[in-house]
């Protein structure tokens, strides 16, 4: 017998193989509830233990039975990551093409889903606030680094982060 052949041993007792129709009937009960991607439970399927090949056929199966539709979820992920998370579409771009999803279609789905202005909205309500957690006798030049800092980090671009925070500037008037 190799080691391949033996199954792991866990606090002395052996452990159950995965089980495909148990595994296939929880995913499609989440699934039921909420937006997956393929590549979301391929990972979950390796993670419990099934080799690839048996991964595949479940997330295949899942998606023929109209479980996972991608095209459904890149549209659920970017509605609520811009809507509730304040993210922007390059940031939300960068995240569903870590999951391996396509470019093309999620580009689509930005298009429909995300409204520039809504986003210079929230690129300018995120530099206020940002701006106003400084202290009274905080360097200037501290407080901008902070806001671009967090406007970076929602992932909106440094050419709008500083032609937003010279409109900022513009708009306000000098203690002179």
């Amino acid at each position: 017998m190799t080691t391949d052949d033996r199954i792991p041993q866990h606090d002395g007792a052996a452990k159950r193989p995965p089980q495909p129709e148990r595994a296939y009937a929880a995913a499609a009960r989440r699934c039921a509830a909420a937006e997956y991607c393929r590549s979301d439970w391929h990972t979950r399927f390796r993670r419990q233990g099934f080799d690839p090949t048996t991964a595949k056929a479940l997330v295949d199966r899942l998606e023929s039975e109209g479980y996972i539709n991608e095209d459904r979820y890149i549209r659920a992920f970017v509605h609520d990551k811009a809507a509730y998370d304040g993210w922007t579409a390059r940031k939300i771009s960068m995240a569903l093409a870590r999951k391996g999803l396509d470019a093309q279609r999620v580009q689509a789905a930005i298009d429909e889903g995300i409204d520039s202005d809504q986003q210079m909205a929230l690129l300018e309500a995120c530099l206020r606030r940002a701006l106003s957690k400084g202290r009274a006798d905080e360097d200037p030049r501290k407080a901008t680094a902070r806001a671009i800092r967090a406007a970076a980090a929602k992932g909106f671009a440094p050419a709008d982060i500083y032609r937003m925070l010279r409109t900022m500037t513009a708009e306000t008037p000098d203690d002179d």
